[in-house]
């Protein structure tokens, strides 16, 4: 799990393309990273899911703003670019049951995720 550390925090702001992926895709690519130890720094895997993340949490701001713009509630209210580390975004990715995994993408899980760190108030 620190392997994504590596990588440094990421942030919502940032876009690279990637699509969200089912959960369990997921952290099977991750485990199997963390499997490597240090030389998952040098594997195309981890630019893989640190651009997933970064589209999922981009598309996510995307979201909001234009919740925020067309006067409907968001479904976060976070107060500026979050900064996440891979435990939080690994802790998030396994409270996903396992029966659930499949078929739960990881934009779905963050958005919950910031849903419950960033409420916004009523």
């Amino acid at each position: 799990m620190k392997i994504l550390r590596v990588a440094g925090a990421l942030c919502v702001a940032v876009s690279t393309g990637a699509t969200a992926m089912p959960v369990d895709a997921f952290l099977a690519r991750a485990d199997a990273l963390q499997s490597k130890g240090i030389t998952a720094m040098f594997s195309g895997d981890l630019k893989v899911l640190t651009g997933v993340i970064q589209s999922d949490a981009a598309a996510l701001r995307a979201e909001r703003e234009a919740a925020t713009a067309a006067h409907r509630a968001p479904s976060f209210c976070a107060p500026g670019p979050v900064k996440l580390g891979s435990n939080e975004i690994f802790q998030a990715m396994r409270a996903v049951p396992a029966a659930d995994r499949p078929h739960t993408d990881t934009r779905d899980v963050l958005r919950s995720y910031f849903a419950r760190r960033f409420p916004c108030r009523t």
